[in-house]
């Protein structure tokens, strides 16, 4: 009798912690506001695909890397792949006013402003994905569980990602998934999927942010 009760025990656990309920937490994104002020620096992965599917498949691929700092400077590289063969490498660096920008490991040049060049490299902020949330708030809210999630092709999601230098077609279907530590209050992970002109083409963007105020300047070149 006591090992029936005991199974009988177990299952109810296991019963009630996958029926653990996750609600709107309409909260979270003011504490992810909150917490950026403490963010000083940041590691930034980026993949991003493009795939044509018209008469002959086709895809271009970015690969990405960077030490972000909260004034927009750091440093990173970029590769740029079209059906799989590299078709450009950038490496940038940097700090204050300064920056420095290099391909395929040529000879070092100054860019225009510091913050110009680690946008050669990136395309995306940590401050400008929460933003984008902040834009999306009546049309998607934060889960108790630190998921975020859009689907649609609302007028106003496209004028939030054309403010991200993302240029969507009217009819384009949008999907932007977004998971923040609710521990930490700490955005993780972005990725955002447009399929276009009959899903004949299907651009996707993956980013993940880690090692929160734990990366370290790199000397400029120059």
């Amino acid at each position: 009798m006591k090992k029936v009760n005991f199974w009988m025990i177990c299952l109810l656990g296991v019963f009630l912690v996958g029926c653990s309920e996750v609600v709107e937490d309409k909260g979270l994104q003011d504490k992810l506001v909150q917490q950026e002020t403490q963010v000083k620096n940041y590691h930034l992965t980026l993949k991003q695909n493009e795939v044509k599917k018209k008469d002959v498949t086709s895809s271009t691929q970015v690969i990405a890397n960077a030490s972000v700092w909260s004034d927009g400077t750091g440093f990173g590289t970029r590769i740029d792949k079209t059906d799989g063969k590299a078709t450009n490498q950038i490496e940038v660096i940097s700090e204050g006013s300064k920056g420095a920008i290099r391909y395929y490991q040529d000879k070092w040049e100054p860019t225009i402003s510091a913050q110009s060049s680690l946008q050669n490299v990136i395309g995306f902020t940590y401050h400008s994905v929460l933003q984008l949330a902040q834009d999306l708030s009546n049309v998607a809210t934060w889960q108790s569980d630190g998921s975020f999630e859009y689907q649609g092709s609302d007028s106003v999601v496209r004028l939030a990602l054309a403010s991200m230098n993302i240029q969507v077609h009217e009819n384009t279907k949008i999907t932007v998934k977004m998971k923040a530590d609710v521990k930490t209050n700490i955005i993780q992970s972005f990725s955002l999927i447009l399929n276009e002109e009959d899903e004949t083409i299907q651009k996707t963007y993956e980013v993940i942010f880690n090692g929160m105020n734990q990366q370290h300047k790199k000397e400029l070149p120059l």
